[in-house]
């Protein structure tokens, strides 16, 4: 890859480019989409965690080995999903594939009993008690390598803050059922700044203004349940993926926008597609860090993951809006008739739904 793109740097092979666009000045839409994408770039990993990401020594190599596992061990979340091995017959490289659905879960951030604290739980405890706890868990992981990821948390993402702040806030309650919700406040332009601080987080408790049911991330003190975190959560991506994300950098919400197509320096009212976000991230670009693109096995769970989270999404529309779909459809179907070719939906048992997606009630 040699030609760059002029509005995003990323590096392109000379074909990729845009058709309307000329080989002296070439345009590409799959990185910014000729500059409509504007988000802002990933900061350098510190020192210690680049050098396990970069480095061919003995214990980069036994990182890279392992990164999902040691990405589960301080993930705040759990992944939910049915996971197919069928292709991993232990001759190849491992292939992480999928069934279904993929959620992440969130539990109470008090383990149940004499349970030893996981993901969000560990990180109410002091550094000492938490990596004690992480190596119970992880007994196979490397405790030089464990220890010095956690201090890279401990000291550089938000989130251990937030969640210690949640639960001091739900223990002074002295209510065993109490929960709160973390909702991100506005303010800052997510187009050039996406690092989160305690302060920008609302610890918002039942029955309260801005109090949403199905998309802030619900905190309980005590309980046995998990519950689901909504993918349109600007912190879906980093909870999960802690080691990629090591600074908190938010992900894709609805709220985002493109710019003008006919002003790069104004806002546009389109909104921000996951599939467009998701390939602006995984770009190489010299003036940003290869975090993800360096992580190997970790790298492609993510894709899988923005993958299953985008289809999703789309699917969710599709059964959320039927009546402007099928008002669609009837002038598609219109438009069909009187020129005698097949209808681009197809139409069964009163739904309507794009043919490409699996699942759907065509099939």
């Amino acid at each position: 890859m040699d030609v760059k793109c002029p509005y995003c740097n990323a590096l392109h092979w000379g074909n990729e480019r845009l058709t309307s666009s000329s080989h002296i000045n070439p345009k590409f839409g799959s990185c910014c989409d000729s500059g409509r994408v504007q988000l802002p770039l990933l900061r350098e990993p510190p020192t210690p965690l680049q050098h396990l990401l970069n480095s061919q020594d003995e214990q980069a190599k036994k990182f890279h080995e392992d990164i999902w596992k040691y990405n589960r061990a301080f993930s705040f979340t759990s992944l939910g999903v049915l996971e197919d091995h069928t292709l991993n017959d232990g001759q190849s490289t491992p292939i992480f594939q999928i069934c279904g659905e993929l959620y992440h879960y969130s539990g109470a951030l008090t383990p149940h009993g004499s349970t030893t604290p996981r993901y969000t739980q560990v990180y109410i405890y002091e550094p000492f008690d938490a990596l004690w706890h992480h190596l119970d868990l992880n007994s196979d992981l490397d405790r030089g390598i464990m220890q010095c990821l956690q201090n890279l948390l401990d000291c550089f993402n938000p989130y251990t803050h937030i969640y210690k702040s949640a639960y001091n806030v739900m223990a002074k309650q002295h209510i065993p059922q109490v929960s709160v919700r973390l909702q991100l406040l506005p303010g800052q332009d997510r187009r050039t700044y996406n690092q989160p601080t305690t302060s920008e987080f609302a610890i918002i408790m039942p029955g309260t203004e801005g109090y949403d049911e199905g998309r802030d991330i619900v905190l309980r003190l005590q309980g046995q349940g998990l519950h689901r975190i909504s993918d349109l959560h600007p912190a879906y991506a980093p909870l999960q993926y802690p080691l990629l994300f090591i600074y908190g950098e938010l992900g894709w919400s609805e709220q985002l926008k493109l710019q003008d197509k006919e002003d790069l320096s104004a806002v546009s009212n389109s909104c921000l597609s996951q599939t467009r976000f998701t390939a602006f991230r995984i770009q190489y670009c010299h003036n940003e860090a290869q975090t993800l693109l360096h992580a190997g096995r970790l790298f492609t769970r993510y894709i899988v993951d923005m993958w299953a989270s985008a289809d999703q999404n789309r699917l969710r529309f599709i059964r959320h809006n039927q009546s402007k779909i099928r008002a669609e459809l009837y002038s598609g179907l219109e438009d069909a008739i009187s020129h005698n070719n097949d209808g681009e939906f197809s139409w069964v048992a009163g739904w309507s739904c794009h043919p490409p997606i699996l699942g759907g009630p065509e099939t």
